[in-house]
C-alpha cells in the first residue's frame, strides 16, 4: 500500500499533517522529498470536500 503525505521537520523527528492508516508496528519505507517554501502542498481529498 502507497501512502503519500505531508510532513514538517521539527528539528527532531517529523511531524506528519494528517494520520496514517497504518496498524502499530507496521515497518514502512521512507523517501524524502523537501517541498520548496513558495510551493503549496497539494490538498487532500478531505480537504476539498
Amino acid at each position: 500500500m502507497i501512502q503519500e503525505i505531508n510532513a514538517i521537520f521539527d528539528g527532531k523527528s517529523l511531524q506528519l499533517e494528517s494520520p496514517l492508516n497504518l496498524d502499530v508496528g507496521t515497518r514502512v519505507r521512507i523517501i524524502v522529498e523537501t517541498i520548496l517554501p513558495q510551493e503549496k502542498p497539494q490538498k487532500t481529498f478531505f480537504e476539498t470536500a
